[in-house]
């Protein structure tokens, strides 16, 4: 099978850690997780699996929904 390299992938938690097998090949420019307390503590599955995807860049948001803020400034 063919890992193609894909520009943008939203995944949930649940998806993340069921499909960690098929994401971790994959050489990541940047991981955004909105809604971080979803990956603590440092002992959660969404926690290890993110710990498992190789990124240049990581961002954990607070708290919020980035489409909420976004739209609020336009």
């Amino acid at each position: 099978m063919q890992v193609v390299q894909p520009d943008v992938v939203l995944v949930t938690y649940d998806a993340l850690t069921s499909d960690i097998s098929q994401l971790q090949p994959i050489e990541w420019e940047a991981i955004v997780v909105d809604e971080r307390n979803h990956i603590q503590p440092s002992l959660s599955k969404a926690h290890q699996a993110l710990r498992e995807l190789d990124a240049t860049f990581r961002l954990l948001l607070a708290s919020g929904n980035p489409t909420k803020v976004c739209s609020a400034h336009w």
